[in-house]
């Protein structure tokens, strides 16, 4: 099952926390997913790698908190995300006040998560498995 067909599955059971419950020390990284080059959509030549990485939160009284979000990486080793407020998530996260935060905020709550987490050396080690040819 791919990254989209986790989140796909598990928004069927959306999570919903209060913006202080996804530190980055909760987070474990899932799994990442390398582009095949032949399937490389980039237009810029900066960047030669492509893909997507998932993480978790585990939870006792619910599903997994799930968040994806697409990468590009360069010749060089850099890592960056692709868009930068935009991931994917069955995250619904509620403000002090209890109600549900609106799309600003929570692409910047995921963005301030997504920073603290170690994902660029997942995504490093992912390509590196990926791209070294085997003997």
């Amino acid at each position: 099952m791919n990254i989209l067909e986790q989140i796909d599955q598990a928004s069927f059971e959306s999570v919903v926390v209060s913006r202080n419950a996804l530190s980055a020390d909760a987070g474990h990284h899932v799994c990442t997913e390398v582009a095949d080059l032949d399937e490389i959509e980039i237009e810029d030549p900066f960047w030669r790698d492509e893909g997507m990485t998932l993480w978790a939160w585990s939870s006792p009284v619910s599903s997994p908190a799930l968040l994806a979000w697409d990468w590009v990486a360069s010749e060089s080793g850099v890592v960056a995300r692709r868009t930068a407020a935009f991931c994917y998530s069955n995250i619904e996260l509620l403000g002090p006040d209890g109600l549900p935060l609106d799309f600003p905020m929570h692409a910047l709550m995921f963005s301030t998560v997504i920073h603290a987490l170690p994902w660029q050396a997942q995504v490093q080690r992912e390509i590196a498995r990926i791209r070294t040819p085997h003997r």
